[in-house]
């Protein structure tokens, strides 16, 4: 296993390091919590370009933590947070062979319910591969993900799109969205279609 699947899985891993290292670079003191809830959405467009939209909510056990590891993440620049996140669609592009470009970028951190709630919204193209007879690809190699509570990874294909192969099975499928929400580490979604 790569250094790279082992930092996925030790922190939160989440998904193949979009939103993973942003949060854990926000937490860096490593206080008591428990993540409650996840929505992964990546939305896929006809042009080539992904919306990569985390929304991750968190239980802190003090409520002196939930404050410091907040107070953290707003200190960090927006320009930090975008370097952090160019970085880490970098490493994840040299994992799997194909360059990712970041196209845009922003993060919140706020209080939702008495819970941290961090929203990240990235703009990449590169992540979908397209063959020469027209099938596109989204397929992140051996990297994993790890889901446990409230956790949704969700796939929203450009409409009339014709799936070739998707592994593993979503757990729900409806026309052009495709929706996982099985607990525990699974490979991240691999998934051919056409349009």
């Amino acid at each position: 296993m790569s250094n790279f699947n082992k930092f996925l899985i030790v922190l939160i891993v989440i998904m193949a390091a979009i939103m993973v290292f942003q949060i854990f670079w926000a937490f860096s003191r490593r206080p008591n919590f428990t993540q409650v809830y996840y929505r992964a959405t990546y939305t896929f467009s006809k042009s080539g370009e992904t919306i990569m939209d985390h929304v991750a909510r968190f239980a802190f056990k003090k409520y002196e933590d939930f404050r410091k590891t907040l107070d953290n993440f707003r200190n960090y620049s927006h320009d930090e947070k975008k370097k952090a996140y160019v970085d880490v669609m970098a490493r994840l592009s040299k994992d799997i062979g194909q360059e990712i470009k970041v196209i845009s970028y922003n993060s919140t951190a706020t209080e939702y319910e008495g819970l941290l709630q961090i929203h990240e919204i990235g703009v990449v193209k590169g992540f979908i591969k397209q063959s020469e007879d027209g099938v596109k690809e989204v397929n992140l190699g051996d990297n994993e993900i790890n889901l446990s509570g409230d956790s949704r990874i969700i796939f929203v294909l450009p409409k009339d799109s014709e799936i070739v192969e998707v592994e593993p099975t979503p757990s729900e499928r409806k026309e052009n969205i495709l929706v996982w929400n099985l607990q525990g580490k699974m490979k991240f979604p691999k998934v051919k279609y056409k349009n």
